[in-house]
């Protein structure tokens, strides 16, 4: 993660540990502080904390959400991403979104431990980058394959990299 950090700017940075934590300038962070008298988000009314701006259910924010997956989704592509593992996480994430519980079948041993390892630690933690350690050797074993020099690490530190740019794109958006 520290990796990572690094390739965003300061203010992102800031941003995420704000958003980590929750402390992120949301509905009710706004009306705590007083600079504003309701908490509610700017999209569906609901009452807006950190973790309500990335499950909006607000025809505008997933309307967001889908464009922004299916940028990562090329993006995945792009970065030679083990199919299984990028059906895996688009899927997933969608399915998040849309409040319903991951799947973790798959003909992979090593790819249901990965989904049943992230989705214990959580999807929406994944997109602040609490990450599965499952992810990298299991993407570096398809760059082994193809025998690329790229390493699963560096994969992964990339991949939290767009997922916290998929994050900041939900909260940015969100008027």
């Amino acid at each position: 993660i520290d990796t990572a950090m690094k390739r965003v700017p300061i203010s992102r940075r800031i941003w995420l540990s704000k958003q980590a934590c929750g402390h992120c300038a949301v509905g009710v962070v706004l009306q705590r502080r007083r600079k504003q008298d309701h908490d509610h988000c700017p999209r569906c009314g609901e009452s807006e904390t950190a973790s309500h701006v990335l499950i909006c259910q607000d025809e505008r924010a997933i309307k967001k959400w889908n464009y922004d997956v299916t940028i990562l989704n090329s993006w995945l592509i792009d970065r030679h991403t083990a199919p299984a593992i990028r059906l895996a996480i688009i899927q997933n994430l969608r399915r998040w979104k849309r409040q319903l519980p991951p799947t973790i079948n798959s003909l992979s041993t090593t790819l249901a431990t990965a989904l049943a390892t992230q989705s214990a630690i959580g999807w929406n933690n994944l997109l602040i980058g609490r990450m599965s350690d499952c992810w990298a050797p299991l993407q570096q074993q398809y760059f082994t394959s193809l025998g690329k020099k790229t390493t699963g690490r560096s994969w992964a530190v990339s991949l939290l990299v767009q997922l916290w740019q998929l994050s900041w794109n939900q909260w940015d958006h969100r008027n």
